[in-house]
């Protein structure tokens, strides 16, 4: 119901930005490709609270890109991690997944092949969804 009250509005009532609820996640994609601007999930906002209380592994999915089948990663790099020391480009990261960057002591730096990993890292890392426990294991053992 909220998917065609949402474009009831949008195109007849010319409403310019429109944002429906969604039970279920797996359908943001189908609201934004008929047309909704937002979809807001009480499923996913749960189960991020939840995942905010759980013990941290460092590893973190921050959130699914709409319209794709890429996720957004947060991935620190622990004491005793095999991630630890090694370079990017040594890590074994799945086909592609990107690191986008890197926050150490603070500040952003590039990450290229070749910067080595030091503890305290927090790895921003884009990747496939499918391959969210491979990127995990990679980083994290």
């Amino acid at each position: 119901m909220n998917l065609i009250i949402g474009q009831l509005a949008k195109w007849k009532c010319n409403v310019p930005r429109v944002i429906a609820r969604v039970n279920d996640p797996k359908n943001e994609i189908i609201f934004k490709a008929l047309g909704i601007d937002e979809t807001i999930s009480s499923t996913r906002v749960i189960m991020n609270v939840i995942e905010q209380e759980l013990p941290s592994s460092g590893f973190l999915p921050l959130m699914p890109l709409t319209g794709s089948h890429l996720e957004l990663i947060e991935a620190e790099v622990l004491l005793g991690a095999p991630s630890a020391g090694k370079t990017i480009g040594g890590l074994g990261l799945p086909r592609g997944t990107a690191v986008g960057g890197i926050v150490r002591k603070g500040g952003v730096i590039h990450a290229d092949d070749d910067m080595r990993l030091e503890v305290g890292d927090r790895l921003v890392i884009l990747a496939p969804t499918k391959d969210e426990a491979e990127v995990r294991k990679a980083l994290s053992g």
